[in-house]
């Protein structure tokens, strides 16, 4: 049961990433590309060391092209999820991302002519439903709520490519191979965002690039933990647990919000909990179906 505790760890630090990403970027940095640049440079260069430390072994050239394209991936996808988690509750924009699955059944569908069962489909309804019901916020402008969409789906997609190609790359090399080039990869984003982007840092935001730098480090270790537990698991089971990861960020992010608002701050009237509880349950069950019957 080795596995089950990589996967648990994978999953509460994501959770803690992820509501310190939203203190980070709302309360004290205020600057997505800067915050993109920080935690990208940060995850990277965990990578970087990571491999140095484990010892650098060699990958085919196109193996290395793909890791390093995946680090790309990986930068472009924290881009667009930093602009949407500046505007958005954190616990609307998680479920969110949760819809991953759903995007590499339907990738899966179109570009390698899977076919899906009825379960399948039946999940992606619960997907699509559900994310359309936890994003839709009263008193909104619909433009402004279908660019926040349009940004969290493009989010979400480099996220799917990142994991697609990570999962292609490590069928044939071990992880710790590959770390170089991923960290390589992710690094190209964030130095062009450093040479044209150079925000003045006051105090305050000087204290929030320390805590992104460690949020960094905490996130490279998560992943770090799940494929770890997708290495000596059963990978389905390891990710439908980690599928429920919207359900613990929405408990969190409510206790938080009830008795720290300094820390997050979120609408806690009884329409929006109900709202985002029947939104987060259709989503998380959605991505769980998904997974079991792949």
């Amino acid at each position: 049961m080795e596995w089950l505790l990589y996967a648990f760890l994978a999953m509460i630090f994501l959770t803690v990433v992820n509501l310190m990403d939203k203190h980070i970027v709302s309360d004290e940095l205020r600057d997505p590309m800067l915050v993109t640049t920080v935690f990208g440079i940060g995850v990277s260069v965990l990578f970087l060391i990571v491999a140095l430390i484990n010892g650098l072994t060699a990958v085919p050239v196109g193996t290395a092209l793909f890791s390093l394209l995946a680090g790309l991936c990986y930068s472009c996808a924290l881009w667009f999820y930093y602009h949407v988690m500046q505007k958005e509750e954190v616990s609307r924009f998680v479920p969110i991302l949760a819809m991953e699955p759903m995007f590499i059944a339907v990738i899966a569908f179109f570009a390698f002519a899977e076919k899906l069962g009825v379960m399948q489909y039946g999940a992606i309804v619960l997907i699509f439903f559900g994310a359309v019901l936890i994003s839709h916020q009263d008193g909104r402008k619909k433009s402004v709520e279908r660019k926040l969409r349009l940004l969290a789906f493009s989010g979400v997609a480099f996220f799917v490519a990142r994991n697609l190609i990570f999962s292609y790359v490590t069928e044939a090399v071990p992880f710790q191979s590959i770390l170089f080039w991923l960290g390589i990869g992710g690094l190209i984003i964030p130095v062009i965002l450093l040479m044209f982007h150079h925000p003045h840092l006051k105090k305050k935001a000087k204290k929030g690039v320390q805590h992104l730098v460690l949020n960094s480090w905490l996130s490279g270790f998560a992943i770090m933990f799940f494929v770890k537990a997708i290495a000596i698991g059963q990978v389905t089971v390891v990710s439908a647990l980690i599928s429920t990861k919207p359900l613990l960020v929405f408990v969190v992010a409510l206790f938080m919000s009830k008795f720290h608002p300094a820390f997050i701050s979120e609408k806690n009237t009884r329409k929006d909990i109900l709202k985002k509880s029947v939104a987060i349950v259709l989503i998380v069950t959605g991505g769980i179906l998904l997974v079991l019957f792949n």
